[in-house]
């Protein structure tokens, strides 16, 4: 009775012992897969989160530079625009100016014009004539002096 309980026993205690080192096995390789996987998801996710602020970093330097150049291209944009209306302007008072003087011209043309065709009759005496004459010569005195003042006024008094 004694033997067949001891050998019972020792049976007993064998299978144990093999449940026990395949529990153990098992426990030991199911640790070791759930750490591998651990550790590669973990290597994974700090590759992409590295990724991820890589590439927020580069997004927010483009658009710094984006914003940059577009404050500079409406800068641009707007001195050209200031530029221009002050060109146009420019050319409008250029040509009412040019729009004055040939009606100036045509108004002093026609004047001339004038003038030259009654001659013959205005001249018809001696006396007028010398009157026309001496009148010419005030108004080429008076020509004489004002060319000496442009002269001053422009380029100095030549001595």
């Amino acid at each position: 009775t004694f033997v067949s309980t001891m050998a019972t026993f020792v049976s007993t205690m064998a299978t144990f012992v093999s449940t026990m080192s395949t529990f153990v096995s098992t426990f030991v390789s199911t640790m070791s897969t759930f750490v591998s996987t651990f550790v590669s998801t973990m290597s994974t996710f700090v590759s992409t989160m590295t990724t991820f602020v890589s590439t927020m970093a580069t997004f927010v330097s483009t658009m710094a530079t984006f914003v940059s150049t577009m404050a500079t291209f409406v800068s641009t944009m707007s001195t050209f625009v200031s530029t221009m209306t002050t060109f146009v302007s420019t050319m409008a008072t250029f040509v009412s100016t040019m729009s004055t003087f040939v009606s100036t011209m045509t108004t002093f043309v026609s004047t001339i014009s004038t003038t030259i065709s009654t001659v013959p009759t205005t001249f018809a005496t001696a006396t007028a004539f010398a009157t026309f004459a001496t009148w010419l010569l005030k108004f080429g005195n008076v020509l004489h002096e004002l060319g000496h003042t442009i002269i001053i006024v422009f380029f100095g008094r030549q001595e």
